[in-house]
């Protein structure tokens, strides 16, 4: 029997919820062991499978390569053996997930550090009570399956968080792909319409369920957390109006916002008690449409007067249109990322959002300290980045063949440098201390660390994003 969602037999329902008088009155957490809500596998035609150990059938299936869907406490999740190729492959087919990274749930700690590398400070978070997916490292001798996170040296990795996933993870089953389905399935019957065509079987009970979750995202940058995506169970926190002081705020990413009739995603603003405006920007680059990371190089050759065919098969349709400027629309940084990604054969066309710039970052992994040269120009009372001779040194670099991951390193450190130059200019001129790291781009571990560092070496105060980035999602009023 059930009252206000808690599952308890006759005997506790009549003892402990219908008796004030009773010391354990309403204490959900002491209770018989019939009140323990029953666990059902059925496969995907809804047929029961009858065992006298629930939990070791499930071991046996999972160790076959079979695909579950379990219902745990915030919803049904996606779960099959992390160690088998074959099994992980099934999944990415039947989700349509062609190469956007899983996260791994692994037994314990001890099993993290045998193929991730992990700092105290991660591990303090991966023991936490949020119980979230953080990005860490691979070590170079992982002994896991590339197909978990293809093209990326870093895989996102949390611990048990429930009875239910302590108990997948026993014998040598001690790492599982998790995921969910587009949609937070919570019932039983949406869930084996909605995932019958991915999972093999259903490991359910009868437990409403109230509150969905949605495990956070996070990573480590100077032992500061910064998340990329909130839990939907975390309490909403009032944002506090007690930054008043000027900042230079540095936005990088591809948004959709309008300033000036340019795309944002490579500006500095300045922001003072009198005025808030752009004071320096990347330079423009007209693009083709809704750019893929193929028809952003495309574009940036045909834009600096290089001769696409040179480097790129297949380039008619975008350059005509180009040289028509047909539906053309401005570049922000995201697209330069884009566009060396594709020079360099790596990504030509994102699965999933950030891919090209993702991969890109992974191969940056070279020692060399070395950059592209760059010219920063004052325009209309804006600083110009101009990034001709970026482009420039990185089709050399191509030319002669220098190591793909040479040509990363250095287009990483290239914008690295031009970042911290260009703010500490402005912080001399308008007599800022105060700089802000925001956009998609400083997703980019690397990217956002070497900056920080830079900037605090020289004084300056940084921050970024340490709770959700504040997408439209993100922001509760």
């Amino acid at each position: 029997m059930k009252t206000n969602n808690i599952c308890l037999c006759d005997r506790c329902l009549k003892n402990k919820h219908k008796n004030p008088l009773n010391r354990l009155f309403h204490i959900e957490e002491i209770c018989l062991k019939n009140c323990i809500p029953p666990l059902t596998l059925v496969d995907n035609k809804y047929n029961a499978i009858n065992s006298l150990n629930i939990i070791e059938k499930a071991y046996k299936l999972l160790k076959s390569a079979n695909i579950l869907a379990i219902k745990d406490t915030g919803g049904f999740y996606l779960i099959c053996n992390g160690k088998s190729r074959a099994a992980i492959n099934t999944l990415r087919r039947r989700k349509m997930r062609q190469s956007k990274p899983f996260a791994v749930m692994m037994k314990d700690i001890y099993t993290v550090r045998e193929f991730c590398e992990v700092h105290s400070e991660e591990k303090k978070v991966l023991e936490s009570s949020e119980r979230p997916i953080v990005i860490l490292d691979k070590k170079p001798s992982l002994n896991l399956p590339n197909n978990i996170s293809p093209n990326l040296k870093s895989i996102g990795v949390m611990l048990p968080f429930s009875p239910i996933s302590r108990l997948m993870l026993q014998k040598d089953l001690d790492v599982l792909i998790i995921t969910k389905s587009s949609n937070i399935e919570l019932k039983n019957e949406t869930a084996f319409k909605n995932l019958k065509n991915i999972a093999d079987y259903f490991l359910i009970h009868n437990r409403e369920i109230s509150v969905p979750l949605k495990t956070p995202v996070v990573y480590l940058i100077n032992h500061s957390k910064c998340v990329l995506n909130q839990s939907l169970s975390s309490p909403k926190k009032a944002l506090n109006n007690s930054f008043s002081d000027n900042f230079i705020e540095i936005i990088y990413g591809k948004e959709n916002t309008e300033y000036s009739k340019n795309f944002l995603g490579g500006e500095f603003f300045i922001k003072t008690n009198k005025e808030f405006k752009m004071a320096a920007h990347f330079q423009y680059v007209t693009l083709q449409g809704k750019p893929s990371p193929l028809s952003s190089a495309i574009s940036y050759l045909h834009f600096f007067k290089y001769n696409p065919d040179s480097f790129i098969a297949n380039t008619g349709i975008t350059t005509n249109a180009l040289e028509k400027n047909s539906n053309s629309c401005l570049s922000s940084i995201d697209h330069f990322f884009d566009c060396i990604s594709s020079l360099l054969d790596i990504v030509h066309t994102n699965t999933y959002a950030g891919e090209a710039a993702q991969a890109l970052e992974s191969i940056a992994d070279a020692t060399t300290k070395d950059y592209y040269k760059y010219r920063i120009k004052n325009e209309n009372s804006a600083f110009v980045i101009d990034i001709k001779n970026i482009l420039r040194g990185v089709l050399i670099d191509i030319l002669i063949k220098k190591e793909k991951s040479m040509i990363a390193t250095k287009f990483h450190n290239t914008i690295y440098h031009i970042t911290c130059q260009m703010a500490l200019i402005l912080s001399k001129l308008y007599g800022i201390n105060k700089i802000i790291l925001s956009g998609t781009t400083f997703q980019n571990k690397r990217l956002l660390e070497d900056v920080s560092k830079g900037l605090k070496k020289e004084n300056l105060r940084v921050y970024f994003n340490s709770k959700p980035y504040l997408d439209n999602t993100e922001i509760l009023l």
